[in-house]
C-alpha cells in the first residue's frame, strides 16, 4: 500500500462480500485462497521489501 499509494481495497471487497453473499463452501475457499496467495507473494518478495518502522 505504501509503494503503490493505495488504500486496502481487498479488505473492503472482503467486507462487502461478507454482506452481499451467503456463506457457503466456495466463499470460504475463495477467502482462504486469497490469504494463501498474499502470503506466498509476501514470502517471495520479502528480500525486496523495506521495513518502514
Amino acid at each position: 500500500m505504501v509503494v503503490t499509494k493505495t488504500e486496502h481495497p481487498s479488505a473492503a471487497a472482503l467486507a462487502l462480500g461478507y454482506v452481499l453473499n451467503e456463506w457457503d463452501f466456495s466463499t470460504i475457499l475463495v477467502i482462504l485462497a486469497g490469504i494463501v496467495a498474499i502470503s506466498i507473494v509476501k514470502e517471495v518478495c520479502k528480500p525486496f521489501l523495506i521495513n518502514l518502522l
